[in-house]
């Protein structure tokens, strides 16, 4: 009986050992197993995933106790990696393994219990993927050998990957292990996991059930997209669309995330920031397999210039719910507004990166500081790993966003932000200013692969901020971004006269409409009153200096030396001083209307007194910036003094806005007199009022000389007739 016993046992134990390449393996009681050698293999999905028939049904191949080439398993070492796992498997070094018992506590060689698993037996995978464990102190018992994912050193061979679907991962085992022959001094396990990083992509939204169509004139995105929205994995670094865009448009966002199946990743953030002509809505929607996420699952900075959001324990805990499943997604949707500080034919962008990895955060939280001289001032340091420790070189390629809070009793609220690229001289720090000495502020940083760590020097009003990255993260993922884009003309308003000619004359005073070619007028969408009385009062001003210029320039005796004219009370002498001031006023002018023109709008000719008024300067130049590419035309609202209004019919009042056109071309006029610094402008042309237009004031002067004349002629004509008839 007891030897029946024993061969039952060993039977037993074969069948299960044939098993380890699933996650558990038996053994025996008899002489103990010394050693146990651990070969971490990574696989292709398909392997991992291969089938058999088996009594006319499709079964899984892993886990088993038979490879895909048929050989079977014993739980010695197996020769053929290749053949028994498939092709393009391999043994990876790198990936952290330590030991468990069977209460799941960590333990050491003795197989006592201990707190960390920096103390437990484990160690990493090497030379070939294979690390051995010394078991001769260990006693008979179930034990798990666990994969520790934030000590593993693995990042894949693009620097990208990390280990994801997985069988046999964690591996269950029972000491001793025995064979056909007995016990097993050493036995090899074969724990298996395909790498997977996550994927993203990003691109315009579908919204309102409308694809975007403003991209003519570009070069089409990337097969596929060619209705220029929808994040799509596949696009992830292939070109996107280019649009053309209106101050004021809402620009909608997309971004998809995919999970690898069984993936248990411990970090998922996204940092978004966005070029200066984009304000970002702040309007951020995050879902889950297109189930909203809780405020509880993400931490939130968000700006001007974008946002950073993080997953919390609770939110990773979901998304790994999901991925045990299937394959999960994450989408993020959002708006932005092109703004006035977008330049003419210079793509604005927002670029989101994907931080993420298999450990856990190290970030500290934000430390407070209070001014000095009004003052806080931003350094950055760095400790980068590397092959020769750690680096405290710059990373000269990243944007980092500061943004610097107030205390509000138990909140804090964004009170100013700066988006700072790296400087020679400075690096990435800055200064904020105007601060209020008695008021409590914090610094958050938004940049992408860093975990920031604070400290606040307050006796300096100093915030210093190192940034950190942990050995062997995986990089950051960055898909291509859709970008948007605005155009703009320049004018040049004259007398009827041609470029080169000698009496060519440009004219201060025009006032235009734009219209677009549904004949409605551009005009400002800003219900801010002092924006608009800043704008007008600037306005009135630049004016008003050349209007005076130009009569007192004209009055006998005066030189260009003698000249003068007051502004704000004070007299500018002189041509060049008067220059230099009009000069200001226009910069002062131009940065009024920045602040003002947040948006544009199109009104109908019902509303014109809103429509918004181009007025050319002293030589005769007038621009108008931030629309769509596209076809507009101009209305001449007041001439000229002396010079008479163009028909809305005339011709030379419709433009083209198009990607080079506010640069202009040589063919065109000259839009600085001097120079052609500023490139070049459509040439709008006015007639001297020397024939009376129609329906003016002229033509009733011309129909009572007429009337007069003709009258005179009659009674000429009666007086000579009644001479005659004497």
């Amino acid at each position: 009986m007891k030897t029946m016993r024993r061969i039952l046992s060993m039977f037993v134990a074969l069948v299960m050992v044939l098993g380890l390449i699933a996650p558990t393996v038996y053994a025996a009681d008899d002489q103990g197993t010394t050693s146990v050698v651990l070969h971490k293999i990574l696989m292709t999905e398909d392997n991992l995933n291969a089938t058999k028939e088996v009594d006319g049904k499709q079964v899984p191949v892993f886990p088993g106790y038979e490879g895909i080439n048929g050989d079977k398993y014993n739980g010695n070492e197996i020769q053929n990696i290749l053949g028994y796992f498939g092709a393009g498997s391999e043994a990876i070094d790198g990936v952290y393994f330590a030991w468990q018992n069977a209460q799941g506590k960590w333990i050491n060689e003795q197989g006592k219990e201990v707190v960390d698993v920096k103390d437990a037996l484990g160690g990493l995978t090497a030379d070939g993927g294979k690390i051995t464990f010394n078991t001769t102190n260990l006693p008979e018992g179930t034990y798990t050998i666990q994969e520790v994912v934030e000590k593993s050193t693995y990042t894949g061979k693009d620097g990208q990957s990390k280990l994801a679907n997985s069988k046999a991962v964690p591996v269950q085992i029972s000491l001793p292990v025995v064979g056909d022959n007995g016990t097993m001094p050493t036995v090899h396990v074969y724990p298996k996991n395909t790498e997977n990083a996550p994927k993203i992509d990003k691109n315009f939204k579908y919204e309102n059930d409308k694809a975007y169509k403003n991209a003519e004139g570009f070069d089409k995105a990337a097969e596929g997209a060619e209705a220029h929205v929808g994040a799509k994995y596949e696009n992830y670094q292939k070109q996107k669309a280019t649009v053309t865009e209106t101050i004021g448009k809402k620009v909608p966002y997309e971004v998809k995330t995919q999970i690898p199946k069984n993936a248990k990743y411990q970090k998922l953030a996204w940092n978004d920031i966005m070029t200066k002509g984009l304000t970002f809505d702040k309007d951020l929607d995050i879902k889950l397999n297109n189930k909203a996420l809780e405020a509880a699952d993400y931490t939130l900075v968000q700006d001007d210039r974008g946002f950073s959001i993080k997953l919390t324990p609770a939110g990773l805990t979901k998304v790994q719910n999901e991925a045990a499943k299937a394959a999960a997604e994450i989408v993020l949707t959002y708006h932005a507004t092109v703004n006035a500080d977008a330049v003419v034919d210079i793509p604005e962008k927002n670029d989101i990166k994907l931080d993420w990895d298999n450990r856990q955060s190290q970030e500290k939280e934000p430390t407070e500081v209070t001014p000095k001289d009004n003052q806080i001032k931003v350094t950055k340091k760095w400790a980068i790993p590397g092959q020769n420790g750690v680096s405290e070189e710059a990373d000269k390629n990243v944007v980092v966003v500061y943004n610097l809070q107030e205390k509000d009793g138990d909140t804090w609220k964004t009170v100013q932000q700066a988006t700072v690229k790296y400087d020679e001289t400075n690096g990435f720090d800055h200064t904020f200013t105007g601060l209020d000495a008695n008021k409590t502020y914090r610094v958050v940083e938004r940049v992408s692969g860093y975990e920031p760590e604070y400290v606040s020097k307050n006796d300096q009003g100093v915030v210093e901020i190192t940034n950190k990255k942990q050995p062997n993260s995986p990089n950051t993922l960055n898909p291509t971004e859709p970008q948007v884009v605005v155009g703009g003309k320049k004018f040049v308003k004259t007398n009827f006269e041609d470029k080169t000619s000698d009496k060519l004359k440009r004219l201060a005073g025009a006032e235009f409409y734009v219209k677009n070619n549904k004949d409605e007028y551009l005009a400002i969408d800003n219900n801010k009153a002092d924006d608009k009385t800043a704008y007008d009062n600037a306005q009135d001003k630049y004016m008003k200096a050349i209007a005076d210029y130009n009569t007192n320039r004209a009055k006998e005796g005066v030189t260009d030396d003698t000249v003068t004219i007051q502004v704000d009370g004070k007299d500018v002498k002189g041509k060049t001083a008067i220059v230099t001031k009009i000069g200001e006023l226009k910069s002062a002018r131009d940065e009024a209307f920045k602040a003002y023109k947040t948006a544009y709008k199109w009104v109908a000719k019902a509303d014109i007194a809103q429509a918004l008024v181009f007025t050319s300067d002293d030589q005769g130049r007038f621009e108008v910036s931030g629309l769509a590419y596209g076809s507009y035309k101009l209305e001449e609202k007041t001439a000229p003094q002396g010079f008479a209004k163009l028909e809305p019919t005339d011709s030379q009042l419709e433009f083209t806005v198009a990607k080079g056109s506010y640069e202009g071309a040589n063919t065109e006029l000259q839009y600085n007199e001097a120079n052609a610094d500023n490139g070049y402008g459509q040439q709008i042309k006015d007639k001297d009022i020397t024939i009376p237009q129609t329906g003016g004031i002229g033509t009733i002067i011309f129909t009572v000389l007429g009337l007069a004349i003709m009258g005179s002629a009659i009674i000429a004509i009666k007086k000579r007739q009644a001479a005659e008839a004497r």
